[in-house]
């Protein structure tokens, strides 16, 4: 998986935790940088996954939606599924000897 697509996940997550924040405390949190952090709100909003909120006229502030919601945990769920590297190694086939 790509660096970027782990990002996405890891905003899901920020916001599904901690609920609706402004760009700067996703800067924080998210440990991206502020360009990078735009371009996958952006992705993310364009699909659905969260949503931009005026607080006031001068605040945005980002939430997730409903469709996040579940795309995160569709993700977690098969992270939590997937075989750890170890299980990998014990599941594979031993060489045959000569």
């Amino acid at each position: 998986m790509r660096h970027s697509e782990l990002d996405y996940v890891k905003i899901l997550k920020e916001l599904e935790c901690n609920g609706q924040q402004k760009l700067t405390h996703l800067v924080n949190n998210s440990n991206l940088n502020c360009h990078t952090l735009k371009e996958q709100l952006d992705f993310l909003k364009e699909n659905g996954l969260i949503e931009e909120k005026n607080r006031t006229k001068e605040t945005v502030v980002y939430a997730i939606t409903t469709r996040g919601t579940e795309v995160l945990k569709a993700f977690e769920e098969i992270i939590q599924n997937a075989p750890t590297e170890q299980e990998e190694k014990q599941e594979a086939p031993t060489p045959l000897a000569n």
